[in-house]
């Protein structure tokens, strides 16, 4: 190839580079999301079930508030108390 097609095959495909590449960019952008909202969602079902082992499967808590399982450890006593 001569200089001056190799130099209009590059330009031609540098948007098809530049596409690809943000497609791959917004895909890990996305599994990277997915993935930490897994992990959440992990870590708040593993604290759910140390709580509920410390307690001895009761489902109050030692002041006597009733333990919600969707509830936040830190807000279930300042806004459900049962």
């Amino acid at each position: 190839m001569t200089r001056k097609l190799a130099a209009m095959s590059k330009t031609k495909t540098a948007p098809l580079y530049k596409r690809i590449r943000e497609i791959l960019e917004s895909a890990r952008a996305t599994v990277a999301r997915s993935v930490n909202s897994g992990l959440v969602m992990a870590n708040w079902l593993i604290g759910g079930e140390i709580v509920e082992e410390q307690q001895h499967g009761s489902k109050r808590n030692r002041s006597g508030v009733k333990v919600d399982p969707t509830d936040p450890p830190h807000t279930s006593h300042r806004y459900k108390i049962n």
